[in-house]
């Protein structure tokens, strides 16, 4: 009856612990109760006492907790358990040890290993307009977003509240503010009033605005650029910019803005942001959006399937994700700047961006700032 019962036991117990897992994975839920855990799976010494949690500290590479041991009890029941400890931990068999410490035991868990991509002035430097935005976790080399290439004209990025969007836009803000006004020039939209701010009063920052009509105005702008660079492009037989700037420098403009969601209701903004998708490409007029969730009402089909650079973090679920790029699985990455890449290059890269403190955003800022007489 015995051989009966304990595979049951066995199997009812896995099914619980999965449970449980399941449930601190979907609450985020830190605490775990070994009191409960020691006397739900019976590890106990004959007069029935359990480990008891003496102290939790973390060094560098591990969590560790460390128990007190009752009489009678050695580190091969902790060895026995492992499964159950790793079922507990929502952890793999190898992240999982325990070592034994005079009268104690330790169960030390390996913590995840976290890729360090602080933004270094000197070393991420844009190689004309392929831009540094972060680290490539599959080889640890620097993924570049290459505005240069016909195909990645305009992009998104997308994913829950900070995921990391605004510190990933001020990267690559940062690095185009650094360029010549021939080069590159700015349009700011920054309704959320929070990210952007501090690059306003930059040399090659035509426009910034917090203001929704004066961001139709820039859009209205934008429009009648890209009319009369085609018609310099068709003086000079040109088919788009990059063959322009071989007889005469002309800046790429981009027109950013932070929060899309803001301007959902209004019709003439997605108009004239369509029209900008289809037609700015090949004037060198580009387009880079941020949103939470690029539903149909904060960024149409018509507008979005003009654009050809995802940038993608975590979401909440698998339906978010699909949203912002099919097949893109963003809810299984860990948030904070783990994100994926979709573009030309390569469909789906994960990265861990660059982090940029505000210290080296105003410094630059300081750097490639308007003199004061030509701030308004």
């Amino acid at each position: 009856m015995s051989n009966v019962i304990e595979p049951l036991t066995n199997t009812i117990w896995d099914t619980i612990t999965l449970l449980c897992k399941s449930a601190l994975d979907v609450f985020n839920i830190k605490h775990i109760d070994f009191t409960d855990f020691f006397n739900n799976i019976n590890m106990k010494n004959v007069s029935g006492d359990i480990p008891k949690l003496r102290n939790k500290w973390e060094d560098e590479n591990y969590k560790i907790y460390e128990f007190i041991i009752p009489t009678g009890m050695t580190i091969d029941d902790f060895n026995n358990n492992k499964n159950k400890f790793c079922h507990l931990l929502n952890k793999e068999k190898e992240d999982v040890s325990f070592k034994k410490n005079g009268y104690y035991i330790q169960l030390r868990i390996k913590k995840e290993e976290i890729v360090c991509a602080d933004f270094d002035l000197e070393k991420h430097k844009a190689k004309g307009y392929k831009i540094p935005i972060g680290i490539n976790l599959e080889d640890c080399s620097i993924r570049y977003i290459d505005f240069s290439e016909p195909s990645n004209a305009h992009m998104y990025l997308a994913g829950a509240t900070r995921c990391g969007k605004s510190n990933c836009l001020r990267v690559i803000i940062s690095q185009l503010v650094m360029k010549r006004k021939c080069d590159v020039v700015l349009d700011l939209i920054n309704e959320k009033r929070v990210d952007l701010f501090e690059f306003r009063n930059c040399k090659n920052v035509i426009h910034y605005t917090e203001n929704r009509d004066e961001a139709e105005d820039i859009l209205f702008d934008a429009i009648q650029d890209i009319d009369k660079r085609y018609e310099l492009f068709t003086y000079r037989n040109c088919t788009d910019i990059w063959q322009y700037r071989k007889f005469k420098k002309m800046p790429i403009r981009f027109i950013v803005i932070e929060e899309l969601s803001s301007y959902m209701k209004n019709k003439d903004f997605h108009n004239m942001l369509a029209l900008i998708a289809s037609r700015g490409a090949g004037a060198g007029v580009f387009l880079i959006l941020t949103t939470q969730l690029p539903s149909k009402d904060i960024l149409p089909n018509i507008t979005k399937q003009n654009i050809n650079i995802v940038i993608g973090g975590k979401c909440k679920d698998e339906i978010r994700s699909n949203m912002i790029i099919n097949y893109g699985y963003l809810h299984l990455l860990r948030g904070a700047g783990n994100m994926r890449v979709f573009d030309y290059e390569e469909y789906g890269t994960e990265i861990q961006t660059f982090y940029i403190d505000r210290e080296t955003v105003l410094k630059i800022c300081e750097k490639y700032g308007k003199k004061k007489e030509e701030v308004k």
